[in-house]
């Protein structure tokens, strides 16, 4: 199964990567900081998993998963300084709902009291 909302969530990366401000749904509460760090991992869990086949199939979509869950995971873990496994869950969390549940649009019209502006503290350069 590919992600059902690639494109909507294709062009959020691509503001993203400009710096954008992007909207989007607080997760942690905890501060500034601790949210640009889930929120990244929103990003970036979001941009390995885009073009990814989950298969339909329950434990390989799951095996699957992990894999490319690690992969971020490793990836980040050093690049911002330390991410615990909460901030983690968080961000897996709202980037299947951006991917495959309700879409972009459709969380942030869901959770309209948790919307929020972030930007990228490291946007890529054009191209």
């Amino acid at each position: 199964m590919k992600p059902v909302h690639a494109e909507e969530c294709r062009a959020l990366i691509a503001q993203w990567d400009q710096g954008g401000p992007v909207q989007t749904i607080e997760m942690g509460g905890l501060g500034v900081q601790y949210e640009q760090v889930i929120q990244t991992m929103v990003m970036e869990f979001m941009r390995a998993s885009i073009d990814v086949d989950f298969h339909e199939e329950k434990e390989k979509a799951d095996a699957l998963f992990k894999v490319v869950r690690d992969n971020v995971m490793k990836t980040l873990d050093d690049e911002l300084g330390g991410v615990t496994g909460a901030m983690f869950g968080a961000a897996c969390n709202l980037s299947a709902h951006y991917l495959f549940i309700e879409g972009y649009a459709g969380a942030l019209a869901a959770l309209p009291t948790r919307v929020i502006l972030v930007t990228n503290p490291k946007p890529k350069e054009p191209q």
